[in-house]
């Protein structure tokens, strides 16, 4: 629980002469602890503070890296042999994994050779690699 300042006694005023130097005496017998908790809660205000900030680099760091692993690799060839055909297709290549595939409802075309063209390779942990294709190359093909 954050630290919490106690309330003030009622302050003295010249307005009550009768009960003045009670309340002023309480009034100031309570400063002492009112600086020792309002310097705890100023410790505290300051290291959430410090941690705030540090937080906010670590988030920046973060994404910094996620957009740097965003930029997919390079992968197939660079460019199609001379006079090849390149099919734009959007085609991916599962280099990394073997696979079945069934189909279990209405139909499927399943094409096999061929090579990507000037491809990009999924991030590592792009949910492209971690949840839908695994490890891949896509972009168009030839061959």
């Amino acid at each position: 629980m954050p630290a919490q300042i106690t309330a003030l006694p009622t302050p003295p005023s010249t307005n009550d002469p009768a009960n003045f130097n009670t309340r002023a005496d309480a009034f100031l017998g309570q400063m002492p602890t009112f600086v020792t908790e309002a310097n705890a809660l100023a410790g505290e205000v300051t290291a959430s503070a410090a941690q705030t900030a540090a937080d906010r680099v670590q988030v920046g760091v973060e994404r910094a890296a996620a957009a740097a692993r965003a930029k997919a690799t390079p992968c197939g060839l660079k460019a199609a042999p001379a006079g090849a055909k390149i099919i734009k297709s959007g085609s991916i290549s599962h280099d990394s994994t073997a696979e079945t595939y069934i189909v279990i409802s209405g139909s499927g075309t399943l094409v096999t050779g061929g090579t990507i063209v000037d491809g990009r390779r999924s991030a590592p942990d792009s949910e492209v690699t971690t949840t839908l294709n695994g490890p891949s190359c896509s972009g168009d093909v030839t061959g």
